[in-house]
């Protein structure tokens, strides 16, 4: 299965750890949290203040350049749903964790909730609330997410605090996410534009960054990309398929248009009918009638025997299904990097995927796989040569997943998120 990536350090307890309190200057000490119980939430609201200080008032504008409390990098990650399931929130805490391991001093701003997987006792958790306070401590505030409610409240208050500020807008400016309700996203955008223009932005490849530069214009950003997880079972070794077909594999929550499933479909049909020897399975949740919906087209094509749609799976059953597919196919139009094309590397499988998916870039160049335009034709055409390779193309493109798996070490992708702030600081302070 190759190498995992390494991770943030080992789960223990969530500490709150401790913090400087800068007016008056004490050191204060909150007490630890324990690992939630099941149906619990890490109430952050109500953590004790610091002793005999209270909140502490908003003086206003204030320089805060050069107010670092040691020689590490102070980072505050401001994420609402940090303690929520999902994918986004799983990531942002790995991602707190594995700054901390590289030697930041990390503070991740959250809403309540009850999911803790992944951090250690190095991150010190605050409540969004505050974010004032959190902002006077350290070098730089990074805002993860665009679109939450909260995020008007958050920026409003960065406004008045001279802090360098990275904003990750989560690939919803591509254009694909935009237009979705795009009347409401064009008025949160020209309401916090004032706040976030001087913010560098922070994007997951190249195709967010044509996006961003399209809304903003030239604007500074760094690019960063998200890790693997290690594999959380033991799945059966992949073994040859029977009869020499290619057998692909559709993992991800079954939403036909942002994930390119009515494309993936129309291309394999075309390949089916060119003579390819193709079997897929779509796996995951079903979204909005996409059951049916897939089933009245495989009907309509005359491939209910080619294509075998199996819903929602548990954690072994996925990890079953992406060891044995020969490819993963995932050719989202709007992305940010899928968790499960890094699942398929993460085991050691080849993917299929779109430039949209964030990922294509990386898959290219450690030759993981094969990166496709949205083109029915031109995915039948990639579907029907890796066919015809099958056994050749499928073992170079395991050893390239085994490349893409060190490439996307949370050890390293978290020293991109460094050097990016690195990047951000220096133009703070010659700005």
């Amino acid at each position: 299965m190759g190498a995992q990536s390494v991770g943030p350090p080992a789960r223990g307890r969530v500490g709150m750890g401790r913090f400087w309190c800068r007016r008056p200057r004490s050191w204060c000490s909150h007490t630890s949290l324990g690992r939630p119980t099941a149906g619990s939430h890490l109430n952050l609201s109500e953590l004790p203040p610091c002793r005999g200080h209270g909140r502490i008032p908003d003086p206003g504008v204030e320089d805060l350049e050069g107010t670092s409390l040691s020689g590490k990098l102070g980072v505050a990650l401001a994420y609402p749903h940090a303690l929520n399931v999902g994918g986004y929130p799983r990531d942002v805490r790995w991602l707190a964790a594995s700054l901390a391991a590289l030697g930041a001093r990390v503070t991740l701003l959250s809403q309540r909730g009850i999911h803790s997987e992944g951090l250690s006792p190095v991150v010190q958790m605050r409540p969004l609330s505050d974010l004032m306070t959190v902002a006077r401590e350290v070098d730089l505030v990074h805002v993860l997410g665009l679109y939450i409610p909260a995020h008007v409240r958050l920026f409003h208050a960065l406004a008045r605090v001279r802090v360098p500020l990275v904003v990750s807008p989560f690939a919803n400016l591509m254009p694909f996410a935009h237009r979705v309700h795009r009347w409401k996203k064009a008025l949160f955008l020209a309401l916090i534009s004032r706040w976030i223009d001087r913010a560098v932005l922070h994007t997951f490849g190249p195709v967010e960054t044509e996006s961003i530069r399209a809304h903003f214009g030239a604007r500074t950003l760094f690019e960063a990309t998200l890790g693997i997880f290690p594999v959380e079972v033991d799945p059966p070794i992949h073994a040859t398929p029977n009869g020499g077909i290619l057998q692909l594999l559709f993992f991800g929550r079954n939403d036909i248009y942002q994930k390119g499933i009515d494309l993936l479909l129309e291309g394999f049909a075309r390949a089916v009918e060119a003579g390819g020897a193709l079997a897929l399975t779509i796996a995951g949740q079903p979204f909005r009638g996409s059951e049916a919906s897939i089933r009245r087209f495989l009907e309509h094509r005359g491939l209910t025997s080619a294509v075998n749609v199996i819903g929602a799976v548990d954690a072994y059953e996925k990890w079953r299904l992406l060891s044995s597919a020969d490819y993963l196919v995932f050719l989202s139009r709007c992305d940010g990097p899928p968790r499960p094309i890094r699942e398929a590397i993460a085991i050691g499988t080849p993917v299929i995927v779109s430039p949209e998916t964030n990922l294509g870039h990386i898959v290219r160049a450690c030759d993981a796989g094969v990166e496709t335009d949205l083109n029915p034709s031109r995915i039948a055409e990639t579907l029907m040569q890796v066919g015809a390779g099958q056994h050749r193309e499928r073992e170079r493109f395991a050893a390239g997943a085994k490349r893409a798996q060190a490439r996307l070490a949370w050890s390293r992708v978290a020293g991109e998120y460094l050097d990016g702030y690195q990047r951000c600081l220096t133009g703070f302070a010659t700005g």
